[in-house]
């Protein structure tokens, strides 16, 4: 059995193999739909076309999609997975993109008065560009490119869809003459009817870039002749402000009048600035993110634009949503049971501007016993200018249960200043475990006012990984309320302050029931004038008899003009205890950088490998890729590019 036939088998290859959940949309010649495989139980997307109610032109071009779908692959292609007819009417099983089309978050930031990202557009860019030289390369000309036909999938790449009216053509110098395409989007050749090739899909591209870009198409007009002498005479408005005179220029290129002046698939790709693409290969997660996650959360500005959870994670009864849904759904009780409760709006001020104003976060409840695998995963990201995020993430782990829960935050760069004053509520039950993995990697302009909390209970033990790179001035220290006799806490942390940094961070131990443990290790790297203060608390209440309390925080700063701060307080109200605290600072040994020179390492190279060295306990609690994550950042801490 061939790889084809073997796909069509394993995914369905007659109506009956399928559920239809709901319609999508209608196109020129069908209508589509997600569907269910009975066969394995996936999505899908379902298309259907009715021929007998076809111009035989039209049955053509159906049967000539199938052959296209049938003759591609590629990751940034949407997947083909079979076709059949049935009583007239042919159905096509596609690759089913969970976060739905281009054209639907432009429809999302419009009505939010926000824009996209710079750097963001230059990586759907990326992607795009990669499909369109991959179907000029089979001699494929799309000819429909706009943003309904570009999809995002679950682990947010960009793939290109529908290709219903795309061709075959002979070769890279054969000319087309149909006219076809979505008006808005159809090249200046199209629209005098002139002769076309793979450059219509260029200049397709180019204004979709564009649409995303000003939340406009380049192009309008009340009727199609006025669209037309538009495309053919016109000029479209600047773009915002914000945007790079590169990607000016970009876009410019693909907007060329003449076909000829404009770039191919790949020399677009050549035009895409070096520092971006760069920083797309250091930053880049691994690929194999998406096998080891089990569930995964994306947030812009404090609203939810993506969320999964696998579907053996669920069946076990893991609940994991957004703070809204969460406040109406079947746990209502149990949110308003456990919200704002560990850290009240009256703890300071930021804890009551986040009561005040709070939206988006995320919700996850484990059931007593489940021991969820792999780990669950946020990702928050505050994308506008001059904004503030405030979201609210609220965890329950019950008796028994052990979660890893990631969080990872970012912010673009921009010349004003940002705020975030998020707020995290652990709950952590009887016996239960939580290891609770943040990294920070905020832009240089924010001021991170992050206010997080657990509490543990008999024999529960809770685990802080901690991250923070980037931000202005950062204010946060994890607090664990070590309630339940025989409860343990350990914080693990790491920050690094370049240039214009200050980073006030560290941990709050309070051990109320006996023998109570807790473990604070803390690592702070200062480089160009960067400051890092590190500030613990522990508090020992007097029912706390028989417990432990061990803090080490050891700080490296690179040069004179760093600085490097320890503030430890401790507060103990019992005699029956053991309490210990270690500092350390240093500087870069001239001894070892030379050793390592010695061996074939430029300074450079020899200062950034003692630098991970210093952080590897930190990055070793960390999974692999979010390891590989932290060590990039360092590398690129260490070079100035961040």
């Amino acid at each position: 059995m061939d790889q084809l036939k073997k796909k069509e088998y394993e995914v369905g290859n007659k109506l009956s193999d399928f559920e239809i959940i709901k319609e999508l949309g209608k196109g020129s010649y069908g209508t589509v739909y997600t569907v269910r495989s009975l066969v394995n139980s996936n999505i899908y997307v379902m298309k259907k076309m009715e021929l007998n109610h076809l111009k035989p032109r039209q049955q053509q071009e159906c049967y000539r999609e199938v052959s296209i779908l049938k003759k591609v692959s590629h990751q940034n292609i949407i997947k083909y997975y079979s076709s059949f007819l049935e009583k007239e009417i042919l159905y096509i099983i596609m690759e089913y993109a969970e976060l739905g089309d281009l054209y639907s978050l432009i429809k999302h930031y419009k009505k939010h008065s926000k824009y996209f990202d710079e750097i963001d557009l230059w990586k759907i860019s990326s992607e795009i560009l990669l499909g369109l030289e991959y179907l000029h390369s089979q001699k494929i000309i799309h000819r429909d490119i706009k943003c309904l036909n570009l999809f995002i999938t679950k682990d947010r790449h960009i793939k290109i869809g529908d290709l219903g009216v795309s061709t075959i053509t002979s070769g890279m110098d054969n000319l087309h003459y149909t006219r076809v395409g979505t008006p808005l989007y159809i090249s200046p050749e199209l629209v005098k009817q002139k002769p076309y090739d793979f450059k219509t899909d260029i200049w397709s591209f180019g204004c979709s870039l564009y649409h995303l870009a000003s939340l406009e198409p380049p192009f309008s007009g009340g009727n199609l002749i006025v669209l037309g002498n538009n495309i053919v005479k016109g000029v479209p408005k600047s773009l915002p402000v914000q945007y790079s005179n590169e990607l000016r220029f970009f876009i410019d290129k693909m907007l060329e009048k003449k076909a000829e002046n404009r770039p191919t698939a790949r020399e677009a790709l050549e035009l895409i600035p070096k520092d971006i693409k760069e920083t797309f290969e250091k930053l880049g997660i691994p690929e194999a993110e998406r096998e080891s996650l089990a569930g995964v959360g994306a947030q812009y500005d404090s609203e939810l634009v993506y969320h999964n959870v696998k579907d053996e994670v669920a069946e076990q009864g893991v609940v994991y949503t957004d703070m809204e849904s969460a406040l109406t759904g079947p746990y209502a009780d149990l949110v308003k049971e456990t919200f704002m409760h560990l850290v009240p709006p009256t703890d300071h001020k930021f804890a009551a501007l986040h009561g005040a104003v709070w939206s988006g976060g995320s919700f996850v409840y484990v059931p007593k016993g489940v021991h969820v695998q792999i780990p669950l995963q946020s990702y928050f990201r505050l994308n506008a200018a001059g904004a503030g995020q405030f979201e609210h993430t609220l965890i329950i782990v019950d008796e028994g249960a052990d979660l890893h829960f990631i969080e990872g935050c970012s912010a673009p760069k921009y010349n004003v200043a940002n705020l975030h004053a998020g707020c995290v509520e652990l709950y952590v039950r009887k016996n239960a475990r939580l290891r609770y993995s943040t990294i920070e990697n905020w832009s240089k302009n924010m001021y991170n006012l992050n206010t997080k909390r657990a509490v543990v209970e008999e024999g529960a033990k809770m685990e802080w990984v901690s991250g923070s790179f980037g931000s202005h001035i950062s204010y946060l220290y994890p607090t664990t309320i070590l309630k339940g006799e025989n409860s343990l806490c350990e914080f693990t942390g790491i920050t690094f302050s370049g240039k214009g940094q200050d980073l006030d961070t560290g941990a709050k131990m309070i051990h109320i029931g006996k023998h109570t443990s807790s473990v604070i290790n803390t690592k702070s790297i200062s480089k160009s004038g960067g400051r890092n203060t590190y500030r613990s608390s522990v508090v020992v209440n007097r029912s706390a008899s028989g417990s432990k309390s061990s803090v080490n925080c050891e700080s490296l700063m690179l040069d004179e003009e760093s600085r490097s701060d320890t503030v430890p307080a401790m507060n103990i109200m019992t005699d029956d205890c053991d309490i210990g605290h270690e500092a350390k600072i240093g500087r870069i040994s001239n001894k070892a950088i030379f050793y390592l020179m010695s061996r074939g390492m430029s300074e450079e190279e020899a200062r950034a490998t003692i630098v991970s060295g210093f952080a590897n306990p930190v990055s070793k609690e960390l999974p692999l890729e979010y390891a590989v994550e932290m060590n990039n950042l360092i590398r690129l801490e260490m070079k100035g590019n961040l």
